[in-house]
């Protein structure tokens, strides 16, 4: 018999490009498992980064995945204002696929409160009645402390 020009179907399980929702300091991920390949997936999850080494995050679930699964997975701890890579994988019996590699950026980070109109920049804020009504009773109590 000759050879078949029909190819082998890929015995690792095939998932989707991921798409991410970030937050200020955390990242929910999504993806599906397109299809398992060669044997049900048991475990399917997504890999966080600050380069293509990931390292950041690995957040995964453990069971027995079939084809058309969808997954989320959120990510925490993560810094504001910074761009982080990811991708989604799946693992069956013959090893584990990974999507193509994604970015996103969380959240702006805070800024700090503004002053009150006509204070210096920073938290510092001075009320000309609070300082009296305060220098009041620091001299009334020490009054009393004295002529006890």
């Amino acid at each position: 018999p000759s050879p078949s020009s029909t190819p082998m179907p890929s015995l690792l399980a095939t998932v989707a490009t991921p798409s991410v929702a970030p937050g200020q300091y955390s990242a929910t991920m999504y993806s599906q498992i397109v299809n398992v390949g060669g044997s049900l997936v048991s475990g399917m999850g997504f890999q966080v980064g600050m380069t293509t080494s990931y390292g950041v995050s690995d957040v995964y679930y453990v069971g027995s995945y079939g084809n058309g699964q969808n997954y989320s997975l959120s990510s925490t701890g993560l810094a504001c204002g910074t761009m982080y890579h990811y991708r989604a994988y799946a693992h069956n019996a013959y090893g584990t696929a990974f999507s193509p590699d994604q970015t996103f950026v969380t959240g702006a980070c805070p800024t700090s409160s503004p002053s009150p109109s006509g204070s210096p920049s920073g938290y510092y804020y001075q009320d000309r009645n609070l300082t009296a009504s305060v220098i009041a009773g620091i001299g009334e109590l020490l009054r009393r402390i004295l002529f006890w």
